[in-house]
């Protein structure tokens, strides 16, 4: 799973991801994006991410010259709403053959 901050308004954050290394016969069935405190209790309601159509797309995630990820997967976006100082973003994912995977990442704002 990646997780990127794309975007930093006032008191907004446009976030976007991918999930990857699912399975041929699985799919992503529930992607949850959500604001949590550093005990991981929601700070926000979840925003349940499903998009109409959504099917697996080919990435190559690279940090200079080396590849991190590359093949199928799932993408997500969202905005959220920030009244913190720093904040820890939660994505959750639940596939449809019920595996589950979450990835936290810690925000700072300036």
């Amino acid at each position: 799973m990646y997780l990127a901050i794309q975007k930093v308004k006032k008191k907004q954050i446009d976030v976007s991801g991918f999930v990857g290394y699912v399975d041929e016969d699985d799919s992503v069935k529930v992607c949850k994006i959500k604001l949590v405190d550093n005990e991981g209790n929601e700070l926000s309601s979840p925003i349940n991410y499903r998009k109409r159509g959504s099917c697996k797309k080919q990435y190559c995630l690279q940090k200079e010259r080396n590849v991190i990820y590359k093949g199928e997967a799932y993408s997500f976006e969202s905005k959220l709403k920030l009244e913190a100082f720093n904040v820890n973003i939660k994505v959750e994912v639940s596939t449809k053959n019920e595996k589950s995977a979450s990835m936290v990442r810690r925000l700072f704002l300036r």
